[in-house]
């Protein structure tokens, strides 16, 4: 049953990465947009 859990839970860790990876990607893709944006200080 433990590994069990440890497996659900490292499911659910690999798809919040993937989930953050695809959230990443449009925002670089608005950001893209708006170069501006992207003109950061020194």
């Amino acid at each position: 049953m433990k590994n069990g859990e440890m497996f659900v839970q490292a499911l659910d860790a690999k798809a919040r990465d993937y989930l953050g990876i695809e959230r990443a990607k449009s925002l670089a893709r608005v950001l893209r947009c708006y170069p501006a944006v992207l003109v950061l200080p020194d």
